[in-house]
């Protein structure tokens, strides 16, 4: 189970993903729109 690379990637490919996550979320077009969503 801990060599199967869906359940434990490995390190690089997590750093991209942790990156992606990172601007996503800090993004100010898309707390824009989620604060749209929530006033509605």
């Amino acid at each position: 189970m801990l060599e199967n690379p869906i359940l434990y990637p490995d390190d690089t490919l997590l750093k991209n993903l942790e990156f992606g996550a990172a601007a996503t979320l800090t993004n100010p077009l898309r707390a824009e729109i989620m604060a749209r969503f929530k006033s509605a």
